[in-house]
């Protein structure tokens, strides 16, 4: 499994954790890379002040097929595109401070390994 910086936007940062292969257990295990990777940074974050207000962070998890490519004519970038990005992009924005917030897809993937709490419905673009 490979986990790639994309960009920092504005006050976001992006990250993809890429499987090995499609095979279901792979793409599980990159999930629950993801979800300790924000576990971590909730844990670390609150530790550091801003304006003597703790820091707290918002992080969005999805799964999906997406497109990759580099863009660019004379400065390169590396990015990702579509809907599995659009989504994890809105799970961040609606979330609340502290928190990771997923789907029932990568709910259901995990299982066990992470507990969960519903939110109930949000509603995002």
């Amino acid at each position: 499994m490979q986990v790639q910086k994309i960009k920092t936007i504005g006050d976001a940062y992006m990250a993809v954790v890429f499987p090995k292969s499609d095979a279901t257990e792979d793409v599980r295990a990159s999930m629950l890379a993801a979800l300790n990777l924000a576990a971590d940074f909730h844990g670390i974050a609150p530790k550091h002040c801003i304006a003597d207000q703790p820091l707290q962070i918002r992080a969005g998890v999805h799964t999906g097929p997406l497109v990759a490519g580099v863009i660019g004519l004379t400065r390169f970038t590396f990015d990702v595109f579509g809907t599995t990005v659009n989504v994890a992009s809105r799970l961040e924005s609606t979330g609340t401070p502290g928190t990771t917030q997923v789907l029932e897809v990568v709910a259901g993937l995990v299982g066990t390994a992470v507990r969960f709490h519903r939110r109930g419905l949000v509603q995002f673009k």
